[in-house]
C-alpha cells in the first residue's frame, strides 16, 4: 500500500517524506478524505497525528474557505460562552480546529502541520495557556486556517472575541482518552455547540475504553471505526524490568547511564517532587539533565525539551505530562523510575520510543512492592515483561557501609538539632553515602558530592527531609 493509493496528492506525499503508510494511516486517511466522522484508536507511535493532518491539509488545499461549511449552517451558537456577535474582519476564523489536552501536545501537533504544509498557502496557529495571550491575539488577527488549541485558552480567546468557530468544517479531538482523564468532556461539548450544525468530527485515542465509546456515540454521527490493537504495546519496543532495593534506584540509574555512556534517556516519575529529586541526584553524579513537569513555566519546559532533543543534556526527567505528544526522533531508551498508577499510562510512557517503525528499549526500575502494579500492566497488554535482578542492588540485602555511615551522620544531626522529622530519603545522596563512592563505581563520573557541614555535622538543607508521599504520585 502506498500513500498515493490513499487519495493524497503527489506534492503533499513528496513533501512529507513518508514511504509507506502505517496501518492506522491506511485505514483513517481515506475515511477522513471522504468526509466521514471517525473514531480511531491505535498504539502510541503508530502515526495517528499524520493520519489526520495529511487529509486535513489535502482537503483545505483543494477547497476554498467558503466551501468547507455547508451553506445555511454557518450561524455561530455561543450558548453559555458569549452572546455577542463576532466581527469576522478582525477575528480568527479557522476552518479546522484541533483540540489537545496539553500544551506539549498542542505544540507537537502544530509542528507536524507546519512540516507537512509545504507550498500550500495555509496558516497554522497554536494556542495554549500558561503564556501571554497578546501574541496569540495578533496571530489570529492575521488569519488562520488550522487552529490547534487546548480547551482553556480556546475559551479565553472566544470570550475576548479573538476567535469565531462559525467556519469550522472539521473538528479533530486528539488524545481523546487523555481529554476524558483530565475532565474535558464538558469543554468538548461546549465547543461542539459553537460549531456549525454540519461539520466533520474525528476522535483519535491511544486506548479504547467504554468511556471513549460512550463519548463517541454522543459526539460523532454514524462514525467509521479504526482500532489498531490500541491496548497493546508496540512490538518494536523491547521491555525489561529490573528488581532492586527502592532506596538505591537513583544510584543504579546514575551508574547505568555512566557505564553504558547513554546519551539520551527519558525518565518518568509518578510525582513532581520525585522528578525534582531524581534530577538533583543525577546532577550530583555529573549527568547533565533537566526536569519537565506542571510546576515549571512554559518557557522552561520548552527549553528543557529543546535541550534534550538537541543533545545538550543526556537525561530528561518528567512526569506523565510528557507521556503523550512528545515525538523525539530515534529516542533509544525510556526508563520508568516508578510504575504509574494507571496501567494505560505505562503504554503512553514507553510509546515515546520505538516510533515510526524504529526499535527502542523500555526499562522499569521495580521495587518488590510494585509487583502488583506490574501485573495490572501485563494484564492490559496481554504479555509479560522480562524481569532480572540488579546485581549488587538486591532488595533486602545489607546496605553498604557508606549508607550506614551516612545514616549515623543524619541521626546525629537530627538529635543535635532536635528535629525529629529528619529521616533519610530512600533515593537521596545522603542515604546512600555518596561522598565515599569512587568514580570507577559510577562509570567514570565525577566524584564531587555534597558533604555534611563540618561545623554542625548536618547534611545540606533540602536533601534529607523531603518525603515521597503516595498521595503526591498522581500530581503532574
Amino acid at each position: 500500500m502506498s500513500f498515493s493509493s490513499l487519495g493524497l496528492g503527489s506534492a503533499l506525499i513528496s513533501h512529507c517524506g513518508f514511504k509507506q503508510p502505517t496501518q492506522v494511516q491506511t485505514e483513517a486517511i481515506p475515511l477522513l478524505l471522504a468526509g466521514r466522522d471517525l473514531l480511531a484508536c491505535g498504539q502510541t507511535g503508530t502515526g495517528k497525528t499524520a493520519a489526520f493532518a495529511l487529509p486535513v491539509i489535502q482537503r483545505l488545499s483543494e477547497q476554498p474557505a467558503a466551501s468547507m461549511v455547508a451553506s445555511g449552517n454557518s450561524a455561530l451558537v455561543l450558548d453559555d460562552l458569549d452572546a455577542t456577535e463576532f466581527d469576522a474582519s478582525t477575528k480568527g476564523m479557522p476552518r479546522v480546529l484541533v483540540l489537545t489536552p496539553t500544551r506539549e501536545l498542542a505544540l507537537q501537533v502544530g509542528q507536524v502541520f507546519m512540516d507537512f504544509i509545504g507550498a500550500a498557502e495555509l496558516k497554522v496557529v497554536v494556542v495554549f495557556g500558561g503564556v501571554n495571550i497578546s501574541p496569540q491575539h495578533k496571530l489570529l488577527a492575521k488569519g488562520v486556517d488550522i487552529l490547534v488549541a487546548t480547551p482553556g485558552r480556546l475559551f479565553d480567546l472566544m470570550y475576548q472575541q479573538a476567535v469565531a468557530l462559525e467556519q469550522v468544517g472539521t473538528l479533530i479531538i486528539d488524545e481523546a482518552d487523555r481529554m476524558l482523564d483530565m475532565g474535558f468532556v464538558k469543554d468538548i461539548q461546549r465547543v461542539k455547540r459553537a460549531l456549525p450544525k454540519v461539520h466533520q468530527s474525528a476522535m483519535f485515542s491511544a486506548t479504547l475504553t467504554p468511556e471513549i465509546s460512550a463519548l463517541a456515540s454522543t459526539m460523532l454521527i454514524s462514525p467509521a471505526r479504526v482500532n489498531i490493537e490500541a491496548n497493546r504495546a508496540n512490538q518494536q519496543i523491547r521491555q525489561q524490568g529490573v528488581v532492586l532495593d527502592p532506596r538505591r534506584k537513583s544510584e543504579y540509574l546514575a551508574e547505568m547511564i555512566g557505564k553504558q555512556n547513554l546519551k539520551q534517556v527519558l525518565i518518568f516519575t509518578g510525582s513532581k517532587q520525585l522528578a525534582d529529586q531524581v534530577v538533583n541526584e543525577l546532577q550530583l553524579d555529573g549527568i547533565s539533565c533537566a526536569v519537565l513537569h506542571g510546576d515549571r513555566t512554559q518557557a522552561r519546559r520548552i527549553r528543557a525539551l529543546g535541550d534534550f532533543k538537541s543533545g545538550a543534556i543526556r537525561a530528561l526527567v518528567a512526569t506523565d505530562v510528557a507521556a503523550r505528544g512528545l515525538d523525539i526522533v530515534g529516542l533509544p531508551l525510556v526508563v520508568n523510575f516508578d510504575l504509574p498508577l494507571n496501567p494505560e499510562d505505562y503504554l503512553h510512557r514507553i510509546g515515546r520510543t520505538g516510533r515510526a517503525g524504529q526499535s527502542g528499549d523500555a526499562l522499569s526500575l521495580l521495587s518488590p512492592s510494585e509487583r502488583l502494579a506490574l501485573k495490572a500492566i501485563e494484564t492490559l497488554m496481554g504479555e509479560s515483561v522480562q524481569l532480572t535482578q540488579a546485581v549488587g542492588y538486591e532488595p533486602g540485602a545489607p546496605l553498604p557501609p557508606r549508607y550506614q555511615h551516612a545514616q549515623l551522620q543524619v541521626n546525629t544531626a537530627a538529635r543535635r538539632s532536635g528535629d525529629k522529622r529528619s529521616r533519610p530519603q530512600n533515593h537521596s545522596a545522603q542515604s546512600r553515602g555518596v561522598q565515599n563512592r569512587s568514580a570507577s563505581n559510577r562509570g567514570g563520573l565525577s566524584s564531587k558530592r555534597l558533604r555534611a557541614d563540618p561545623r554542625t555535622g548536618s547534611a545540606p538543607k533540602g536533601k534529607v527531609n523531603g518525603q515521597r508521599g503516595k498521595s503526591q504520585r498522581s500530581t503532574r
